[in-house]
């Protein structure tokens, strides 16, 4: 739980951090600096928080052409 004036900030739908719906990425092949192609085997979304310097990491799951956020 975070603080803030030593209050606790209950989570609400407009505070809590959510992953839209829709597949976040799509396509199975990808450029480097180079210009070198590479195919696409994992797809990882790397969130930072400020009281930690350990960042969230989330592995998108490869569904119907698109990269989408695991479901429970």
């Amino acid at each position: 739980m975070s603080q803030h004036h030593n209050q606790p900030v209950i989570p609400t739908a407009s505070t809590v951090f959510v992953f839209p719906p829709i597949p976040l990425a799509s396509g199975d092949t990808v450029y480097d600096r180079n210009g070198e192609k590479h195919r696409v085997v994992a797809v990882t979304v790397r969130i930072g928080t400020e009281d930690s310097d350990t960042p969230i990491e989330v592995d998108l799951e490869s569904r119907f052409g698109g990269w989408w956020v695991p479901t429970p």
